[in-house]
């Protein structure tokens, strides 16, 4: 019994598919979400404010 035991706490394989698999799923959940990201802002802000203007109608006419 002991022999098995021992055995079964040298044997790092089965940690090893754990780990590569932990960080397999990380990597896939950080590429769906940056996937995802831009979805839902199609149109990100301006990096600076946009100038305030007056908006005028085309349809004046100017006297002169």
């Amino acid at each position: 019994m002991q022999n098995l035991f021992a055995r079964f706490v040298k044997d790092e394989s089965g940690a090893t598919a754990i780990e590569y698999g932990l960080i397999a799923a990380i990597i896939g959940v950080g590429i769906i979400s940056g996937a995802a990201s831009p979805a839902r802002s199609p149109t990100p802000p301006p990096a600076w404010p946009l100038p305030r203007t007056k908006r005028t109608s085309g349809n004046r006419r100017t006297s002169g």
